[in-house]
């Protein structure tokens, strides 16, 4: 498979909808390691409060590690806001560690 475009996967419980998970494929630039340049990236994920805590997530994350294999994808990434330290845990209890810090300088326009 070429690594290009992506997928999304919805959960569903009792035949509603209760979780989604959407993954990127992409190539890294010419200044990262050949070896890593081929990466999945997270792009959404999402479980309803009263749904979590069964597993979805980790069924929707596993789908996708699948499907990032397939694309020879050799990593996956993710975003989380600074604070959020809630969705912090569950990437890292799914396997994730830190690999960059993005810093934001809001701009103001003079008058």
């Amino acid at each position: 498979m070429a690594l290009t475009g992506g997928r999304c996967w919805v959960a569903k419980w009792g035949g509603q909808v209760v979780g989604h998970l959407c993954l990127l494929l992409d190539r890294l630039p010419a200044h990262i390691a050949a070896e890593h340049r081929a990466v999945g990236y997270v792009s959404d994920a999402y479980v309803q409060e009263g749904m979590r805590g069964r597993g979805i997530f980790r069924a929707l994350l596993a789908e996708a590690e699948r499907f990032a294999l397939t694309a020879d994808a050799t990593r996956l990434l993710v975003g989380v806001l600074a604070g959020n330290a809630r969705a912090e845990r569950a990437w890292r209890f799914a396997g994730f560690r830190p690999y960059a810090l993005d810093l934001v300088k809001e701009l103001k326009r003079s008058a």
